[in-house]
């Protein structure tokens, strides 16, 4: 009997703490839920912050068609005052067209003698009556790029434009440090990550990697879908919502898993303890 006893004494707390455990297994997986409806929520918020700014920020671009060789006139008036001060070479070309984003330079001297150009300019396309069309109008439009024109020095300037977005640019570093998320922001076109918060971008675009969340759909209406990406483990998947805009960019706010299943055991630690 004395041993039944002693036996019924140990497999009490063993019970007891069993109990415990699964308890505290419970709650922490139901902490977790809570805390993913939050982030949901949260990445929400961020995602209609992030398309109000691109949306803002890429409006220009809308009716670029109708102007965009009078503004590129007018930064190109601005080019032969920087190169009437700062002079021609190939850094000041290609400082220029580097800020200007998406353009080249070239610089043709007067008497024939050679060209200068920014170093991302590719053989000069024009024919010579193109060329004598351009310096008359001070711009051109062809099937493949715009050009402007303007006199510097002893020779002519002429910049050649990718197009007209390339006066407007979205200014993600911007919208990275306005956003309290992870983003990344991805060209639909090329596939090109334009914007990461991680050193090493998640490649979003692998659809076989992504698993969405049906359960959680309050802002599907609007374009946003969320899901797991790498499977959903709790130590190294991500929890992501997508949007897709101006039918240019895919935009994703993120957070780990991990992160989650932190803040959630955080806030069960104290109960746990009681428990124990």
């Amino acid at each position: 009997m004395t041993k039944k006893k002693g036996g019924s004494a140990l497999l009490l707390p063993v019970i007891l703490l069993m109990a415990v455990v699964f308890s505290t297994a419970w709650s922490i997986r139901q902490q977790y839920e809570s805390e993913l409806d939050a982030e949901y929520e949260s990445l929400a918020n961020s995602m209609y912050s992030v398309r109000n700014l691109i949306s803002f920020e890429d409006s220009l671009q809308d009716s670029y068609d109708s102007f965009d060789l009078r503004e590129a006139i007018l930064f190109t008036d601005v080019a032969k005052l920087y190169f009437d001060y700062n002079g021609i070479s190939v850094q000041t070309l290609s400082d220029y067209a580097y800020a200007m984003k998406d353009c080249a330079i070239y610089y043709f001297l007067n008497d024939g003698s050679g060209v200068v150009t920014s170093d991302n300019a590719v053989e000069f396309p024009l024919e010579k009556s193109q060329m004598r069309m351009l310096k008359t109008m001070g711009s051109l439009q062809t099937d493949d790029y715009d050009y402007t024109a303007v006199r510097v020095g002893g020779g002519w300037l002429y910049i050649q434009w990718e197009d007209a977005e390339s006066l407007y640019t979205v200014d993600f570093q911007k919208i990275l440090d306005t956003c309290p998320s992870e983003l990344c922001v991805i060209e639909n076109a090329t596939g090109e990550v334009l914007l990461s918060s991680s050193g090493t971008p998640y490649d979003f675009l692998d659809e076989g990697r992504i698993v969405f969340d049906e359960e959680r759909d309050a802002h599907k209406a609007d374009g946003i879908q969320a899901g797991y990406f790498d499977g959903g483990s709790l130590l190294s998947g991500v929890y992501f919502e997508r949007i897709r805009l101006l039918n240019r960019y895919s935009v994703f706010a993120y957070v780990s898993l991990r992160s989650v299943l932190a803040d959630a055991m955080r806030k069960i630690a104290p109960e746990f303890g009681l428990m124990l």
